[in-house]
């Protein structure tokens, strides 16, 4: 909430990535899901984004499980874009630096 700073456009969410109901009930109120979590755990992401039939934005390498799940994004219309990011870790750093400016 402090990184916000009430920015009527933002809202502060605490969400356990491992909480599969959770995370796709905060999919299903968004259009697009923009991620910056580590690739380890956009597994963890992306099924509820293909379930909830949302786009997927991230700044990850494409990891195998990503790469699974290529036909069923397909075949729904969907876009699942991977390595939009700056390496190592210069897209983290920038997107901060973003925010901070932003509020």
């Amino acid at each position: 909430e402090e990184l916000i700073k009430n920015h009527p456009d933002c809202k502060a969410v605490f969400l356990d990535i491992m909480n599969e109901g959770a995370l796709k009930e905060l999919i299903r109120g968004h259009d697009i899901v923009i991620s910056m979590i580590p690739a380890v755990l956009q597994g963890h992401l992306a099924k509820p984004c293909l379930d909830e039939k949302k786009n997927l934005v991230t700044s990850s390498y494409t990891k195998p499980e990503m790469r699974a799940l290529e036909k069923e994004v397909e075949e729904a219309g969907l876009l699942f874009l991977n390595e939009c990011g700056l390496d190592p870790g210069i897209d983290h750093m920038t997107a901060k630096k973003v925010i901070d400016e932003a509020i």
